[in-house]
């Protein structure tokens, strides 16, 4: 009897172990079937994602949005599709600029940077794309004046990607976005002293090496983001460092598709018109846009409007009022009715319909950028612009220099040293003469307005510093440089303060770089 009790507990005891391990056994393959509760995530931009960025470049949103949910259906843990989709939210809110789709989309952000921050720390790519992640939205808020949050995420961008530059110091994507903030941040208008606590250093000779040693990674040229590289070398040249023909040059033989991606054809165009190809621009956008009537980048119509208008063309009007039409964004709106006032006084002749247009430029529109500022200050002063004087200011901003300067030269008995527009002629001939080339005789015309201290308050005096001092920086005299950028610094000037200002920080701190 004890035995078979015995016996039966013995046999209990080794059926509940073997029915433990059955339950064990049923545990684990349970586990093993669900694939995504536990599986570890991971970064891969195969070609199917290359493909989604494409369609983001080119502004198809729904096909992109479609294609990334099927991607997030068979790999579920490929992090490289959260980083897509902020890809999308951000060109949205930068391009489009609408208040409902900003306040309705950046609700996304926090969601995206917990996705991201489950990646295991071995992987280079996490911290890269929380600073991305950080930068875009950085941006985007600074369209909405959201300048605080701007900054905490710019610094937590910095943060991240010198981090991974210190644990991954191989992983060369940190350059791609580390070499724009370094190359920005010496020209930021910030108090010294608030850069000394943000703890951001750099310069845009850094910036350029980092960009630099990023495209001359072979294994790059496959990505996206090596395009994005390209785009970013061209800005810092162009913008920064003061290269306008190397930025045109690299542009030009660059892999960006401007037929095809607005993007790259904006940064084109930008370039283009200030460096003397404004029948180039107004070629590519024209074309681009009879392609993509629909374009949701509608400021690829106000960039066609103001290249016709530099030309002086009857039918510049009618792009710049199709951008109107169909722009429900912040800026540039107050600017686009102020070039529809100069259009019909310079075009048509029309002094009733540049008043009825920037009446319209004091009532719509937001006065935040330089552009919109500029313009609602032209519409409250109540001043007449002088027609020849501002048909020499629209030829020069198209480089049609030689029509300019036979303007000016015709027209000169039109302007008398008690008149305000006295000023402006002299400001007008120098600009003219010095895209021609003759130095010396523009030197003597920005003298003439920056003698006088009376237009020290003036645009044109803190311009006509900032021209001088580029001048002699071109002919490698530092000292007369520094000392013309050091003046413009100095003038308070009514109007584009903190562009001019930035340039002749820009200019000082390359003055800096090459005299060492």
């Amino acid at each position: 009897m004890t035995t078979l009790y015995c016996q039966g507990f013995f046999i209990s005891v080794n059926s509940y172990r073997q029915h433990i391990r059955q339950i064990l056994l049923g545990l684990i393959i349970i586990c093993l079937s669900i694939p995504s509760a536990y599986a570890q995530t991971y970064f891969d931009y195969h070609e199917e994602i290359q493909k989604v960025y494409q369609d983001i470049l080119q502004f198809k949103f729904e096909e992109a949005s479609g294609r990334l949910f099927q991607l997030s259906e068979t790999e579920p843990d490929n992090l490289a599709i959260v980083h897509l989709e902020n890809y999308i939210d951000f060109y949205q809110i930068f391009i489009l600029e609408e208040t409902d789709a900003f306040n309705s989309l950046k609700n996304n952000k926090q969601q995206r940077i917990s996705l991201i921050e489950k990646a295991e720390d071995s992987d280079p790519y996490k911290l890269f794309v929380l600073a991305e992640i950080k930068l875009q939205w950085a941006l985007a808020r600074l369209k909405f004046e959201e300048y605080v949050k701007a900054g905490n995420e710019l610094y937590a961008a910095y943060q991240h990607l010198e981090t991974n530059k210190q644990r991954f110091p191989s992983f060369s994507l940190n350059n791609k976005s580390l070499s724009i903030i370094h190359s920005l941040i010496e020209t930021i208008p910030l108090p010294e002293m608030l850069k000394n606590i943000i703890g951001i250093q750099g310069s845009i000779s850094q910036g350029l090496e980092e960009i630099e040693s990023l495209l001359a990674q072979d294994d790059l040229k496959e990505q996206f983001f090596y395009q994005e590289a390209e785009a970013i070398n061209t800005y810092i040249l162009f913008y920064q460092a003061n290269q306008a023909v190397k930025a045109m040059a690299f542009l030009k033989a660059s892999s960006l598709n401007q037929a095809k991606d607005p993007v790259s054809l904006f940064l084109f165009a930008k370039i283009a018109q200030r460096s003397g190809e404004n029948d180039e621009v107004i070629k590519r956008v024209q074309s681009y846009l009879d392609a993509h009537p629909d374009s949701p980048f509608s400021y690829l119509y106000f960039l066609l409007g103001s290249a016709k208008l530099n030309r002086l063309d009857l039918d510049a009007d009618k792009d710049i009022l199709k951008f109107l039409a169909s722009f429900k964004g912040r800026h540039y709106i107050k600017e686009a009715y102020q070039k529809l006032a100069w259009y019909e006084l310079a075009v048509n002749n029309n002094l009733a319909g540049y008043k009825s247009y920037m009446s319209s430029c004091l009532i719509n529109g937001n006065a935040i950028i330089d552009g919109d500022l500029q313009a609602e200050h032209e519409a409250k002063s109540l001043h007449l612009p002088q027609v020849s004087l501002l048909k020499a200011r629209l030829l020069y901003d198209g480089s049609y220099y030689n029509q300019a300067y036979d303007l000016l030269i015709k027209k000169a008995h039109e302007f008398y040293p008690q008149e305000q527009s006295h000023l402006e002629y002299f400001y007008r001939l120098a600009r003219v003469t010095q895209a021609l080339a003759n130095y010396r005789e523009a030197i003597e015309y920005y003298e003439t307005i920056l003698s006088n201290e009376r237009y020290n308050y003036s645009y044109l005096s803190c311009n006509a510093a900032l021209q001088c001092g580029l001048i002699f920086e071109a002919q490698r005299k530092w000292e007369e440089a520094e000392d013309y950028y050091t003046k413009c610094l100095g003038l308070k000037p009514d109007k584009y303060k903190n562009s001019l200002h930035q340039k002749a920080k820009s200019g000082l701190a390359r003055i800096d770089q090459k005299s060492k």
